[in-house]
């Protein structure tokens, strides 16, 4: 039976690989149905879809897109997604960097990609979102170099290399250096030259015979399913802050052992998670620090009870003598950073109002997202800039910022606050979007799109992303019209590589886009007829035509479309 589930499972990873193969190659007949699958929550369908929108395969290159079709498979339990969602929170793709939020699904890819074990190395190596620790770094590097990784070995081999560690083992990191170098990468081999000829020289010939041995008869381990690391599960009491804040810290200790408490960091950290002030009071009482940092998740009781939203806790450990502005991650996140980020808006306001630092370049860049010019003020009257850069400025996020669902909403209020106390307009992301185009692409596009131009945005872009043609190709007839009202060409011819049409233009939408058609020859084909009036009231010309000898009026007779050609008359 063994036998015969291994071959059906070979043959089911045989077939996911031809159907991506047939997207890669623009060949997306089967798209809609792994969409369908997708939505229905099967992890398979989930984790192709987050592979098409992060390669831009069959739709536009979308990395929030993709991470948010990881993130189902991975929380539906779908095991080969694991890695890429760990992988898009370390290099923040389609998100900010989240390292230490990356650990988790690290861990678990480990019983499946053993280049997870890299990665994690990495974080620790690096003191990305975690307190620093070369221990942790070369226990992960070493696990992942035993099963294989040319990665892995390249960093154990650099890891032994240094000074004054337990690990440092001269012979073993040579030996590790021609594992890597083997691998023929050469990337590895070249990060290694230097490495491999100064421990050469500083070798002894009998050690350098040893390593080249042990290197030759080498062979990787079997990857074993690494066992679980779930906690246990403790069901916390409800007791009243007032009553534990009166006990002394002897008291204190013994009602922890009547409640069955240990004292425990993990119990401590998931009294802070559910808000229970009763319990964080009486472990404090009993001496734990409002500072200790979790050994897990390497926060600060007062940082993980800003991400939480836990007020309640957080108002006690500020009390209690907890750094407000203590920061032990990679990108420096603070409390009120993270409040703001997790959308706790009176957890962040208390913490201001207490005097918490606001010196993060990502203060006024997440605060957008309340859409609220009251918060926006108070920031700027204490100092916080307007237009700073975090990973965008504060306008790109008004414009265009990306929920938990991966959709992209405009924040009106907060765009024209900005853009009234100075914003820079003529701004572009890391792949030369502009605002406009942003905004275009919202779920709520009108208000941000009229703003934008109201205050002198430009329409220019490259050809096939004009935002009057992405508004035409949606079929949105507000968008149109306001775009028109400023000045967009009404002529705009389209001559696209198939690549770079739109996947919902198919047969003469797609052919229109790719032969010279113009856009009211698409609100035609597109049966658009409140787009093709508006059109034709702002100069299009209707007789123009396309590289096929097509003009607008000509398609709408052919198809019959009595409506389309009263439009095109100027009879409607």
């Amino acid at each position: 039976m063994e036998s015969i589930t291994t071959s059906m499972e070979a043959i089911s990873a045989l077939q996911l690989l031809m159907e991506y193969q047939a997207f890669a190659e623009g060949r997306c007949e089967r798209y809609f149905d792994v969409e369908t699958a997708a939505k229905d929550g099967d992890g398979k369908s989930q984790h192709l879809l987050s592979d098409l929108y992060r390669n831009g395969y069959c739709v536009p290159q979308d990395n929030a897109r993709a991470l948010k079709w990881a993130r189902k498979a991975a929380n539906g339990g779908y095991a080969p997604a694991y890695f890429d969602v760990g992988v898009f929170l370390v290099q923040g793709i389609g998100t900010d960097k989240q390292p230490a939020a990356a650990i988790r699904w690290l861990e678990k890819a480990t019983a499946t990609r053993i280049e997870a074990y890299h990665y994690l190395a990495r974080i620790y190596w690096d003191g990305e979102g975690v307190i620093q620790s070369y221990q942790k770094a070369h226990e992960y590097a070493l696990r992942g170099a035993q099963l294989g990784d040319p990665l892995a070995q390249a960093l154990t081999a650099l890891l032994e290399a240094q000074d004054g560690f337990e690990f440092t083992n001269y012979v073993d990191s040579y030996k590790w250096a021609l594992i890597a170098k083997s691998s023929g990468q050469p990337n590895i081999v070249e990060a290694l030259s230097g490495i491999i000829a100064g421990l050469e020289e500083g070798l002894t010939q009998p050690q350098i015979t040893l390593a080249q041995t042990e290197a030759s008869e080498w062979e990787p381990l079997k990857i074993e399913p690494a066992a679980s690391t779930d906690p246990k599960v403790v069901d916390l009491p409800i007791l009243d802050p007032d009553t534990t804040l009166s006990l002394s810290r002897e008291q204190a200790n013994t009602r922890l052992a009547e409640l069955g408490l240990e004292r425990d960091r993990y119990v401590f950290f998931k009294a802070v998670e559910e808000d229970n002030v009763g319990v964080i009071a009486l472990y404090v009482q009993a001496g734990a620090s409002p500072d200790t940092v979790s050994p897990t998740l390497f926060v600060t009781p007062l940082l993980y009870a800003a991400l939480n939203g836990s007020e309640g806790v957080a108002r006690y450990l500020v009390s209690a003598g907890a750094d407000i502005n203590r920061s032990v991650n990679y990108g420096n996140d603070t409390p009120v950073l993270l409040a703001l980020s997790y959308g706790h808006r009176h957890l962040a306001e208390y913490l201001i109002a207490k005097g918490a630092k606001l010196d993060h370049p990502g203060i006024m860049y997440n605060a957008v997202e309340f859409n609220d010019p009251a918060l926006l003020a108070i920031l700027k009257s204490k100092g916080v800039p307007i237009d700073q850069e975090y990973v965008g400025t504060p306008l790109n996020n008004a414009v265009s910022s990306v929920d938990d669902k991966g959709d992209r909403h405009c924040h009106e209020k907060s765009a024209a606050f900005l853009i009234a106390n100075g914003a820079r307009l003529e701004i572009r992301d890391e792949w030369g979007a502009s605002l406009l185009q942003k905004a275009i692409t919202t779920i709520n596009p009108v208000g941000c799109v009229k703003l934008l131009l109201q205050n002198g945005a430009s329409q220019t872009a490259p050809h096939g992303q004009e935002p009057l043609f992405i508004s035409v190709v949606s079929g949105s007839t507000e968008l149109v019209r306001l775009l028109l009202e400023h000045g967009a060409d009404p002529n705009l011819q389209l001559e696209l590589n198939a690549g770079d049409v739109p996947m919902i233009l198919v047969g003469d939408a797609k052919s229109t886009a790719m032969n010279g058609g113009s856009l009211l020859q698409l609100a035609v084909v597109e049966q658009h007829a409140a787009i093709a009036r508006l059109l034709v009231q702002y100069g299009a010309d209707k007789d123009m035509e396309d590289n096929l000898d097509r003009t607008p009026l000509s398609i709408a007779e052919s198809n019959g479309d009595s409506l389309m050609i009263a439009v095109l008359k100027g009879e409607m």
